[in-house]
């Protein structure tokens, strides 16, 4: 029991306690799939798995040797729109292939594990360390239930999960560990039989969240996931993994032609998202926004089931379900859902298709997939049908008490190089996010209730706008003028500039830290050592990375080496970390 207590008690730090239908639900359960950073959805959402390619066997080329380019721009994208990022850790490079020639769907060898462990910890290593409090969760690998994506043991992906867990939280202890994520391979083989393996085989040890992929092994039926989620929570239970989040990291109707309407399709999607949250999955990862073929929610232009992803996050972020979705006889469901102010709301539809309802009398009016708002007559009936509607009651949502607050940075301060931002924001209502606005231009987003992180706003005077909004709508701001001075490179041969931090710097982890040469000949590496020991290494002649940092105060040493003959020069300074 005590064990058990600490564990839920870690997983509220990480804000990660398991999700229940009374909770409030939140801007990031809805998660999303894109390709492409240029087709942005319109709708909103606050949590992306990678679905770019972009991969340990296509970043990785050879030993040491990594392509960050690719995952640069998408984590900068979605650090950019306030949208957290899942990295699924999958795909063996064929270099480290343990079978370089084995068949497999990414490619040779890329389903087999590694043939060295060393190759795997090289990887998550440089890749936690780049990424340290950018990218917060990690999963495991791709459905390793089909055995042209993972064609290893249970012990050996266990292996690479303690590995993986102990690598990253040293780097970065706010990060986060998904296991691998089963889908069903076979309607005989639903995602809770390789969980099982995994589990038993002692998985859980290493892993923050249990994933699975909610796909339907025959013709798409959104009520279909709730046998699925009754599976995997049965197989946590067994192996008390229990007090752990269940997330649903990829799902939706497959193919397009799998439904032969809009209709069909929104109405699956908006009925999926419903359900997930009923049934205890807290967050739920859509594929794809922009793929041509599957699950598309926009092709050039938004797709219904597109809007429906929008509207359905209006009806569910901020509120409280407070029934769980249920069927009558006749095949009808409703979901009971309520905020502040005695808003009552209930979602509804039926699954064999069109059918009168009597609404309850204190619901006035009903919202549609597709953004309308229709009254209901004063009889009470209405129509309902495969698509779920959202009877509400008079009572509107509470008012905001919405404020901003920043400690750092203060107004009309000078600051030579980055400016560290530090700020929280407090309301009534669930918080949607946090923005960082540089004259009048976003610089920083995140779906958090805080903000603490540095950024490079150029020389010169800024005015700073730190801001907030919440479920309601509303908006509060604070703004702030800072000055920032420029980084003044040495006039003299072989010489590092550290530009930022300052000297004797109060900073926020992850800290970010620039650094640049002065040399007459070409640099052949330069190096971060932390309090003496070896964090980072990049073949360039300057530095601009992000370091995890504990809190205290620390020794920074950046070193670099040229091509005369590898002569080394190099500068300190001491910082604290808060």
């Amino acid at each position: 029991m005590k064990k058990s207590l600490l564990y839920i008690l870690a997983l509220l730090v990480l804000g990660l306690a398991p999700m229940t239908a009374q909770t409030a639900i939140p801007s990031t359960f809805f998660g999303m799939h894109l390709h492409n950073t240029s087709h942005w959805p319109s709708v909103p959402f606050k949590a992306m798995r990678m679905a770019s390619g972009d991969s340990w066997a296509t970043i990785n080329t050879s030993e040491n040797v990594y392509n960050w380019n690719g995952l640069d721009n998408w984590v900068n994208t979605a650090q950019s729109k306030g949208v957290d990022v899942m990295f699924p850790m999958n795909r063996t490079p064929q270099w480290a292939s343990s079978n370089p020639t084995l068949n497999c769907l990414d490619g040779p060898g890329q389903c087999a594990p590694p043939k060295s462990m060393t190759y795997w910890d090289e990887f998550v290593r440089a890749l936690a360390t780049r990424y340290a409090g950018r990218i917060k969760y990690y999963e495991l690998w791709n459905e390793p239930s089909n055995w042209q994506y993972w064609n290893g043991s249970f012990s050996q992906m266990v292996t690479m999960a303690q590995h993986a867990n102990s690598i990253i939280k040293s780097i970065d202890p706010g990060a986060v560990i998904l296991s691998p994520s089963p889908t069903y391979y076979g309607p005989s083989n639903p995602p809770s039989n390789w969980m099982n393996g995994f589990l038993s085989a002692g998985g859980g040890a290493y892993v923050d969240v249990i994933a699975f992929h909610g796909y339907d092994p025959n013709s798409p039926v959104a009520e279909d996931i709730l046998k699925t989620v009754t599976g995997m929570q049965t197989v946590m239970a067994t192996y008390g993994q229990s007090s752990k989040p269940l997330w649903d990291t990829e799902a939706g109707w497959g193919l397009d032609n799998a439904l032969s309407s809009s209709d069909s399709q929104a109405a699956f999607l908006a009925r999926m998202y419903l359900l997930h949250w009923s049934s205890g999955v807290s967050r739920y990862y859509w594929y794809a926004w922009d793929n041509s073929s599957w699950g598309t929610l926009w092709n050039s232009n938004i797709t219904a089931a597109g809007i429906a992803y929008g509207e359905v996050e209006k009806w569910l972020v901020g509120a409280t379900m407070t029934q769980k979705c249920s069927a009558s006889s006749d095949a009808t469901y409703t979901c009971t859902l309520s905020r502040a102010n005695g808003y009552q709301a209930l979602a509804i539809w039926n699954t064999a298709g069109s059918k009168s309802y009597t609404a309850a009398s204190q619901y006035s009016q009903y919202r549609t997939l597709a953004g309308g708002t229709v009254s209901v007559p004063s009889n009470g009936v209405i129509t309902i049908g495969i698509k779920p509607i959202l009877l509400e009651s008079t009572s509107a949502p509470s008012g905001s008490t919405l404020t901003v607050s920043a400690s750092s940075p203060t107004n009309n301060s000078s600051v030579s190089g980055s400016v560290n931002v530090v700020a929280s924001a407090t309301s009534s209502s669930t918080i949607n996010g946090m923005q960082v606005y540089s004259d009048n231009t976003a610089v920083y987003n995140t779906a958090a209730s805080s903000i603490s992180t540095s950024l490079n706003l150029g020389t010169g005077t800024h005015i700073v706008v730190i801001q907030a909004s919440d479920a309601t709508g509303a908006v509060a701001k604070v703004s702030r003028t800072v000055t920032v001075s420029g980084c003044v490179l040495s006039t003299t041969n072989r010489t590092v500039t550290i530009c930022s931090p300052a000297d004797g710097a109060s900073v926020s982890s992850p800290v970010r830290l620039v650094a640049k040469t002065t040399d007459s000949y070409t640099i052949s590496a330069m190096r971060i050592y932390l309090d003496n020991t070896s964090v980072y290494r990049v073949v360039a002649n300057q530095i601009d990375t992000q370091i995890a940092m504990t809190p205290g105060t620390h020794h920074v040493t950046v070193q670099a080496w040229d091509k005369s003959g590898g002569k080394s020069f190099k500068s300190s300074i001491n910082i604290t970390v808060q």
